[in-house]
């Protein structure tokens, strides 16, 4: 099997994708001398607002904190997330902005956190400081993947409440969540629309774009349609995929996604336009540059792309999608050096 014509393309991608999927937020004060003293020995409140004024000064009274804790995982519950944010919102933290968004890592949580913190390389947390009250809202974030639950039973004062991680996973479908919109163009060389189930999106999540999935699988040269009966799919509609370049040559279509993934096709998609650049060797890339009228990654394709990405857009190439990087428009052909030929496994 041939290995890629710029491994360290894919990678590249891929380190994109997973930087800027989803970055942690810097802990914002909450509590300190508006935290009250439900125990009776510590000084009045400040001036708390909602719940800061069923904090417990604990830390005052030399007995630790009030602490819940436990572990984020993808939504298989298997794989634990690092850098996930945990926190209690004052306020409700209100719906995300629907489409591509360009998200920093210092942006300010929603809903005016009053306890927060971050997972660690293990996915564990421990979110110290938090109010004392039965009904507690916690928010799991990363990214645009976020879960919103209530703790019903009362949280034990200055002790740790430790949590089921059947609710500290991120959702497996939308009525669990909140899940980021993925578009997917399959392929005959790898498969990314199985990573989505292995990280445990449900089935009915993934559908055609004429669905209302959360992920959407556009067909590149792989599969071009689901089997019968998939879940996924709503009456009526149809088990066909919408080409790839429907998506790839619509702007206005790759804005409504929050994250893009191309699976590789055994050579560069630009060789599907057999009318240009044909494939010299049979089975792989031409190393022919795409040409800019080329029917299937024409120019204003590998602009949209650029565009999307510049916008906030999360982007996996698989393997022969390192095409989009080397002759995509600047700065992106001017941030690796591309290296012709090929590698035997």
């Amino acid at each position: 099997m041939l290995a890629p014509r710029a491994a360290v393309a894919a990678s590249l991608s891929l380190t994109i994708l997973a930087l800027a999927a989803a970055c942690g937020n810097p802990p914002k004060g909450g509590g300190g001398d508006d935290t009250v003293d439900a125990m009776g020995t510590g000084g009045p409140p400040d001036a708390c607002v909602g719940l800061e004024c069923k904090k417990v000064n604990c830390t005052g009274m030399g007995i630790g904190t009030t602490r819940i804790s436990g572990t984020v995982y993808a939504p298989n519950g298997t794989l634990p997330l690092y850098n996930a944010s945990v926190y209690v919102p004052l306020q409700d933290p209100g719906p995300l902005t629907a489409g591509v968004t360009c998200n920093k890592c210092n942006d300010i949580l929603p809903g005016n956190p009053t306890s927060q913190t971050t997972t660690d390389e293990f996915g564990h947390f421990n979110l110290d400081n938090v109010p004392v009250t039965d009904n507690l809202p916690v928010v799991i974030q990363l990214g645009k993947w976020r879960r919103q639950i209530t703790i019903q039973s009362a949280v034990n004062a200055c002790a740790d409440n430790a949590l089921d991680k059947s609710v500290t996973r991120l959702p497996k479908t939308k009525a669990e969540g909140d899940i980021p919109r993925i578009a997917i163009t399959t392929g005959d060389a790898d498969a990314m629309d199985c990573f989505v189930r292995k990280i445990g999106i449900a089935d009915t999540e993934i559908s055609t774009d004429k669905g209302d999935g959360r992920v959407n699988l556009f067909s590149g040269n792989g599969a071009k349609q689901f089997v019968t009966g998939w879940k996924g799919l709503k009456a009526g509609e149809s088990v066909n995929f919408s080409d790839a370049t429907t998506l790839w040559n619509d702007p206005a279509k790759l804005k409504t996604y929050d994250i893009v993934i191309l699976s590789c096709e055994g050579a560069w998609p630009s060789d599907r336009d057999t009318t240009q650049d044909p494939p010299t060797d049979g089975d792989t890339n031409s190393g022919v540059a795409p040409a800019d009228t080329n029917k299937v990654t024409p120019l204003s394709a590998r602009k949209a792309l650029y565009d999307y990405a510049n916008l906030g857009g999360r982007i996996f190439m698989s393997h022969w999608h390192n095409m989009w990087l080397e002759y995509g428009p600047m700065e992106w052909p001017s941030i690796i050096t591309f290296r012709s030929g090929y590698f035997l496994r």
